[in-house]
């Protein structure tokens, strides 16, 4: 899990290069183990318990900015399993890398703007 978020983080630099396939390539990944987060809690018929929790402790769903804040007390105060919590957790911060993904990827999009031919450069 460790290996996979260095991984991620180290997307955003690859988005900065201009490497626009490998950054949409790591979206796109990162994007298909939230479902499958999102699939394990759901399956568990905890996610949205999990997801009220993390809202009332405060988690900025827009940006994510405040998980590592929010991370700690859902880990403390979650009454069921706690590897469920855990994949809270790891949902929570792959929501956040998400939002930087998106970022640098809508910027990459702007400034490759399809040409008349309505192609895109890359």
């Amino acid at each position: 899990m460790e290996a996979d978020t260095a991984r991620l983080q180290d997307a955003p630099a690859a988005a900065d290069t201009g490497n626009y396939a490998s950054a949409q390539q790591s979206y796109l990944k990162l994007v298909g183990e939230m479902d499958k987060l999102c699939a394990s809690l759901k399956r568990a018929k905890v996610y949205d318990d999990l997801n009220d929790l993390a809202s009332r402790l405060g988690l900025n769903y827009d940006s994510c900015v405040n998980v590592d804040a929010v991370a700690p007390k859902l880990l403390e105060q979650w009454k069921g399993l706690p590897e469920r919590a855990q994949q809270s957790v790891a949902l929570m911060e792959k929501a956040k890398l998400q939002r930087v993904l998106e970022v640098k990827l809508k910027k990459l999009r702007v400034k490759n703007k399809p040409s008349s031919n309505g192609i895109l450069p890359w």
